[in-house]
């Protein structure tokens, strides 16, 4: 059975440090991040998937919804090279909807995971068998104690870039609590409609001032773009 903490039981000093925080999310061009069935697979190119596994090889931890996988069932590490890689750490936060044991997150080449969870009760159906390593927990009391689950990442496993491919919600409290140090967005050609999740527009437009387009660059019909926090 994985290690188990709690993050309110941390003590205040050990909260003070964090990773680097970058995000990488795509968007359509009215601006939703997800589809209405919640999944986004098979809207990005080839180039913008390896751009993301660049990304995946540099970084300490990957963040990610259980919420996504749910959705999607999505590999989290470095597809380019998937035997030899370097493969982030995934961190998934879990809900009240809880998570599936049969994810292929909890497979290798993927290190062992980080589950982020409400409570003792991690909402698995019975018989709780996994199909590869069974994670670590952390037990949180939800997103007041995100800076603190920040800085445990960073004490504890050493994570010194924590990359978030998160959807609408995770987003959302990073921006929130300007946590983000800096993003990359790719615009592919497809329009959603409706009103669906939330759009992006929606957390950045009250931060959006504090960062600076760093690149842009078109690759075929899409559009890469990457910006990074002012620094004051």
């Amino acid at each position: 059975m994985g290690s188990s903490h709690s993050l309110s039981m941390i003590p205040w000093s050990d909260r003070e440090s964090r990773p680097r925080i970058v995000f990488n999310m795509a968007m359509t061009l009215d601006g939703k991040s997800v589809l209405d069935t919640g999944q986004w697979h098979g809207l990005c190119s080839r180039a913008d998937r390896e751009k993301m596994d660049a990304l995946r090889s540099q970084a300490d931890m990957i963040l990610v919804g259980a919420a996504s996988l749910r959705a999607d069932n999505a590999l989290l590490y470095d597809r380019r090279n998937p035997d030899d890689g370097r493969h982030p750490r995934p961190v998934i936060l879990s809900g009240e909807k809880g998570i599936d044991p049969l994810w292929k997150v909890w497979q290798r080449p993927h290190p062992p995971a980080v589950l982020v969870h409400p409570g003792e009760d991690l909402g698995i159906k019975a018989p709780l068998t996994w199909i590869g390593q069974e994670p670590e927990r952390l037990t949180w009391k939800g997103w007041d104690e995100l800076p603190t689950l920040l800085s445990f990442l960073h004490s504890n496993y050493h994570c010194r870039l924590l990359l978030v491919e998160g959807g609408p919600t995770i987003n959302g409290h990073f921006f929130l609590r300007k946590l983000v140090d800096e993003f990359f967005v790719t615009i592919v050609p497809y329009q959603i409609g409706g009103s669906g999740s939330g759009p992006i527009a929606n957390y950045l437009k009250q931060d959006i001032l504090d960062f600076y387009l760093q690149s842009c660059d078109v690759v075929q019909s899409e559009i890469f773009l990457h910006y990074k926090r002012q620094v004051h």
